[in-house]
Order: structure tokens, then sequence, then C-alpha cells
């Protein structure tokens, strides 16, 4: 039982952390649009986080653009809780990050 467990906990983790890196890449570039700015980026994370996941998790989504970047970058940063047994959440973490260049 607990094997089963742990294997389901595991995969639910990597499924979240493969979803989450794809929202950051697509926000990153969304926000990278000539006529887009950084808070739309953002806008657009938090969307598509709480279509994916529970609404209550998308509230670590940070935005940063420019000079925070090497270059003209806009980058998406989401963090959201970690579950560690089964289903139930913890005080540990995901993070994932995306830049993208800023079109002109």
């Amino acid at each position: 039982m607990l094997l089963a467990v742990t294997l389901l906990s595991i995969s639910i983790s990597n499924y979240a952390v493969a979803v989450m890196r794809d929202i950051a890449v697509e926000s990153a570039r969304y926000a990278a649009l000539a006529d887009k700015s950084a808070a739309e980026g953002c806008k657009k994370a938090t969307e598509l986080l709480n279509n994916a996941f529970a609404s209550n998790l998308a509230n670590g989504v940070f935005c940063v653009s420019g000079a925070d970047l090497d270059g003209e970058q806009i980058g998406v940063k989401i963090k959201m809780p970690f579950p560690i047994i089964g289903l139930i959440a913890s005080s540990l973490s995901i993070e994932v990050q995306s830049s993208a260049p800023i079109e002109n």
C-alpha cells in the first residue's frame, strides 16, 4: 500500500512539474510579444494555472523583465505546494522558471 501511494505521489508530482513548465514557457512567450507586458504574462500564467490546478494554487506566479534578466528578456516563475504523501500538500514547494526574448 505504501509503495502504491509513493508511486502515485511521484507520478502526480512529475505531471504537475511538466504542466507548470509548459505554463511558464507559454506565459513567457506570450508576455514577450511586442504588444504585451510582463503583467499580461503573469495574468496568462494565473489563468492557465487556475484551469489546470485548483484556483488557490495560482498565488505563486512572478514575472520579471528587462534589467532583472540577461538583456531584453521576460521571465515567468511559478511556485506551487508539493504533495508529499498522496494528495496531501506540505510546506515544500515546486518551482519552475522560463524566459523569452522580448520582441521589438
